[in-house]
């Protein structure tokens, strides 16, 4: 089983679909080259451009090690980087928030339901 979140996308469906064929891409790349890890799923909730301190992106990664790794490294920061960098936010980016979840604790405890999981 993914990990699976039902995705809130923004009203403007350019920009949805720009970010799960741009950003989630970016950021997957990103994590594989740095990090040697490919998440499970990428998701996120409440993107405007006008008001990107709204922005949850949930990072899910296939075990507890790789979410342990990952709580202890810069990965927010750099996520914020791309997401400025490819020209997503406008407004201020210091309250975006990242979660980080395992695929293997959300199977464990929440049989495959990152939303149940996450609450």
């Amino acid at each position: 089983m993914g990990c699976h979140l039902h995705q809130e996308l923004p009203g403007d469906q350019r920009v949805a679909v720009s970010i799960f064929n741009t950003l989630f891409p970016a950021i997957e790349t990103h994590m594989r080259e740095k990090y040697g890890i490919t998440p499970s799923s990428l998701n996120q909730m409440g993107y405007t451009p006008e008001s990107p301190e709204n922005y949850v992106i949930i990072v899910c990664v296939p075990t507890d090690a790789d979410e342990a790794r990952l709580r202890n490294s810069t990965l927010l920061f750099e996520i914020k980087n791309i997401i400025k960098e490819l020209g997503f936010a406008k407004g201020n980016m210091k309250d975006i928030f990242m979660e980080l979840a395992s695929q293997e604790s959300v199977d464990k405890y929440a049989n495959g339901n990152l939303f149940y999981y996450l609450k």
